[in-house]
């Protein structure tokens, strides 16, 4: 009973931990596509490794393409 309550309660604690689910994706043209939350999901330029600046299209992108030309986002 015990070991099954530990392991609820490690449940509980990783899943709500922040930051678990963000990510980036790099595009053509120095372009990223960055996840910060559920919520916030923008394309910005990438000025250096890890680091980006203003969002170009704000929160929320749900779906991105691209080709040698455009990046399309919707």
């Amino acid at each position: 009973m015990k070991k099954l309550m530990s392991i609820i309660i490690c449940c509980i604690f990783l899943s709500g931990c922040a930051g678990l689910g963000d990510y980036d994706i790099d595009l053509p043209g120095n372009y990223s596509v960055i996840r910060t939350s559920a919520n916030e999901v923008t394309i910005a330029q990438k000025t250096e490794e890890g680091w980006w600046g203003e969002d170009l299209i704000p929160s929320k992108v749900v779906e991105v393409g691209w080709n040698n030309r455009f990046i399309y986002c919707k």
